[in-house]
């Protein structure tokens, strides 16, 4: 379930190289587990990579992003 989330204009200049940033925020938040234990990740909606749909204590699903073959990227998604 996500406990916490924030979006971010400034980013790294490899997620502005995605296009993210300005009117595009990097959105990353805090999901707890079943299991207990509490993951930062980024988040994404469920069609696109705005989450404006999600809320504190939602049910969210793990995923990977590939952007490249060498750095798969853990991503929620609201369940």
């Amino acid at each position: 379930r996500l406990v916490a989330m924030t979006r971010m204009a400034m980013v790294s200049p490899g997620l502005a190289d995605e296009g993210f940033g300005g009117d595009r925020p990097y959105c990353s938040g805090v999901v707890e587990l079943e299991e207990g234990p509490r993951v930062v990740a980024r988040l994404a909606g469920r069609e696109n990579d705005e989450p404006d749909e999600m809320e504190v204590g939602q049910e969210m699903l793990v995923g990977f992003e590939h952007h490249d073959r060498q750095t798969p990227r853990l991503v929620f998604r609201p369940a």
